[in-house]
């Protein structure tokens, strides 16, 4: 699962992606140890976050599904693809 990524004014926003609010069951994320409830996928679809965050893992419990997300850190890394920089030489 992936965010989209919204500049909003100077500071950079993040909201999930819009297939997220196709699930019609109750979501409960948990961030970090902040358990959060959401109502449906189209209510976590809306919210929008301050940080850039993934999904570790699913599962359902009780007609809930649940979400574990972790933080990615990696949001304004230039080495995106995991490629060492390139040091430019002309001697």
């Amino acid at each position: 699962m992936t965010l989209l990524i919204q500049q909003m004014g100077n500071s950079m926003t993040y909201k999930l992606e819009s297939f997220i609010e196709k699930i019609e069951s109750p979501v409960v994320c948990d961030f970090d140890g902040t358990v959060v409830e959401y109502a449906d996928g189209r209510d976590l679809a809306n919210h929008v976050f301050d940080r850039y965050w993934l999904v570790d893992s699913i599962n359902i419990n009780d007609g809930k599904v649940l979400l574990k997300m972790k933080e990615n850190k990696n949001t304004n890394s230039v080495d995106w693809i995991g490629e060492e920089g390139v040091v430019r030489s002309f001697f």
